[in-house]
């Protein structure tokens, strides 16, 4: 309700550690969004956000010109449903330039939403989805959308369930790229013939890439994982 007074300039909201939300907390938190002209950060972690929370934040963001990060970190209750109506708000919203959707149970089918919405977006700055289930598929999906994205600078996918030719497809569609971009995917399962190219890119990183990616990543072996790091613009880690 304090969000919908304005007479108070709140320029940041954190609801973390599992609160006990009212039921229509939701509702009013989305009203509030479509009349504030203050709030710039926007942060829930760790509570119950379902499909129908979603769709009203969503709704609200339409409206709103002024909310420029959105954290939905821990949410595991979201899933793709929930990614759907924010994902749809990101093609027209261009105010939002940073959106952590870390450990929300996002799969392929989530991804290429994100994927499809990241064509015609050109405000998102930052992008964070590690810590979900997007496989291969969904690494496909961002990859052909990012050759069209020339706006988006990190992204962050770690700890995910992509493997080689998901890898590679990433860097690939990034090799032509004019504007410098972070790709994290640490801890995820590339294969060592994976690691091996993208080791050899790093030798000659200033031909293969530009010198525009910024790439850590990391492979299993024997349960465990291989670090490296190749200082200058490409990271390996």
């Amino acid at each position: 309700r304090m969000l919908g007074d304005k007479r108070r300039r709140i320029t940041s909201v954190d609801v973390s550690g599992r609160c006990t939300l009212y039921p229509d907390f939701s509702k009013d938190l989305a009203e509030s969004l479509k009349i504030n002209n203050s709030l710039l950060g926007l942060t829930f972690r760790g509570n119950c956000i379902f499909e129908n929370d979603a769709q009203m934040l969503a709704e609200a963001l339409e409206r709103n010109s002024c909310l420029s990060s959105l954290t939905l970190n821990n949410e595991r209750c979201l899933q793709d449903k929930g990614v759907q109506h924010l994902s749809d708000t990101l093609r027209t919203n261009q105010t939002l330039t940073k959106l952590d959707m870390r450990a929300c149970n996002i799969t392929d089918a989530g991804m290429k939403l994100f994927a499809e919405a990241l064509t015609v977006n050109d405000g998102l700055k930052t992008l964070n989805l590690g810590f979900n289930h997007i496989r291969d598929d969904g690494a496909r999906y961002l990859a052909s959308s990012l050759r069209s994205n020339k706006t988006l600078l990190e992204l962050g996918l770690e700890y995910n369930l992509i493997g080689e030719n998901g890898a590679l497809l990433l860097v690939e569609s990034l090799t032509s790229r004019e504007t410098h971009i972070c790709l994290n995917l640490a801890h995820n399962p590339i294969g060592l013939s994976a690691h091996r190219v993208l080791d050899s890119l790093a030798v000659s990183n200033s031909t293969n890439l530009n010198n525009n990616i910024d790439l850590t990543y990391g492979y299993t072996s024997d349960g465990g994982y291989d670090h490296f790091l190749v200082k200058d613009r490409l990271m390996l880690y």
